[in-house]
């Protein structure tokens, strides 16, 4: 019934994790695991899928098959995916309107520009990485700890219909999503509390796209496990973050993303990773490891709480899911960077599982307060 986003305070986060999250063995014999806890008013399900091999999509369609298999239901036979009969994926993205080569080659290097190629990159990526972990360590840059956020339907219905408002003059005219607030309001609330000495810091926002809408589809009746996600790329500045309202933010995020989603893009840039797969590739970032980089994951087209566990049931009443806790386990268990990942509850809201600095989460509600700036 809270009207404004608010942090789940209790049980902590890690706590929470620690009884029902468990790491997933990079080894390829665990590489799916699934444990059940039963309760006295419910049954915590942890479906654990190495990320290497599967993406959020896939993790949906795994525990969707485990519900049908629960109530006799048939599922998809397993396939192996295209690429591993010599099959380009890019081949299989669905082409309607084939385009000129020269915007071909575009989209192709605009892939192209977010990596640095080469053992030596590698290596200075590697070496800033580990500079980041100790600035961490030895107190010189801030912690990131994940909470819990829950985000109320209505405030993100309403957030959205300001933000359109203040952009009802901009051209071109766009349709901004519920996503594209949710994630403009998190990159505030993470760097609108940073000290004025970081305003021109560059901050590299990657939003997740889910690839698999442009790909061709299985054959009918089996489904194959591959890990199909995409990024897009928004530059950003701290100042940018700090002083432009929710509207202006979510704007950028939004044409990045038709953009990078137009069907020529997504082929090219799966050529792209298919013409380096042997090459060793690291991000071009602009700025530190640590606050210079901010990811959001969006799982909210998976509809876990529209599954229906009944075949698991004793007295035939029907088992529904009422929380889902996203987690993505690295095997360093890293948070130097802003992470988010966001799910729908089944009554309109969200979960947010996010990282933010101790200043961040101190601040958390005053930031809600300036969204708009005059």
């Amino acid at each position: 019934h809270r009207k404004e986003p608010s942090i789940m305070e209790s049980p902590e986060l890690s706590a929470v994790d620690e009884k029902f999250i468990f790491n997933v063995s990079p080894s390829p014999v665990n590489s799916f695991r699934l444990r059940v806890t039963f309760l006295q008013d419910a049954t915590l399900l942890c479906f654990g899928i190495s990320h290497h091999i599967c993406d959020g999509n896939d993790c949906w369609e795994v525990v969707k098959a485990f519900c049908d298999l629960l109530s006799n239901r048939p599922v998809p036979s397993f396939a192996l995916p295209p690429d591993t009969g010599g099959v380009r994926m890019s081949d299989l993205v669905k082409v309607e309107n084939e385009c000129s080569e020269a915007e071909s080659n575009f989209h192709y290097l605009t892939h192209a520009q977010h990596y640095d190629n080469g053992i030596f990159n590698l290596a200075v990526t590697v070496w800033r990485v580990l500079l980041t972990i100790l600035a961490v360590k030895f107190g010189f840059l801030a912690e990131l700890a994940a909470k819990f956020i829950y985000i109320p339907g209505a405030w993100v219905d309403e957030l959205r219909v300001k933000s359109q408002a203040e952009l009802k003059d901009c051209s071109p005219d766009i349709q901004l999503t519920r996503n594209d607030v949710i994630a403009a309001w998190y990159l505030k609330s993470v760097y609108s509390p940073l000290p004025t000495s970081m305003s021109p810091d560059p901050v590299d926002y990657f939003g997740i796209i889910n690839l698999r809408r442009f790909i061709e589809p299985p054959k009918s009746g089996t489904y194959y496990i591959r890990c199909s996600i995409g990024a897009f790329r928004c530059f950003f500045s701290v100042q940018q973050l700090k002083e432009e309202s929710v509207a202006e933010i979510a704007r950028n995020i939004r044409l990045a993303t038709l953009q990078y989603t137009s069907t020529e893009s997504v082929r090219q840039g799966l050529r792209f990773s298919e013409d380096h797969a042997s090459k060793s590739l690291t991000l071009a970032l602009r700025g530190t490891m640590s606050l210079g980089v901010a990811v959001v994951s969006h799982w909210t087209t998976f509809d876990y709480a529209g599954l229906d566990f009944s075949g698991a049931s004793l007295d035939g009443k029907k088992a529904s899911v009422i929380f889902v806790n996203p987690m993505i386990v690295n095997n360093w268990h890293l948070t130097i960077t802003p992470v988010a990942i966001v799910t729908k509850n089944g009554s309109g809201g969200y979960w947010m599982r996010a990282t933010n600095t101790p200043t961040g989460w101190e601040r958390f509600g005053q930031s809600n307060k300036s969204l708009f700036p005059a």
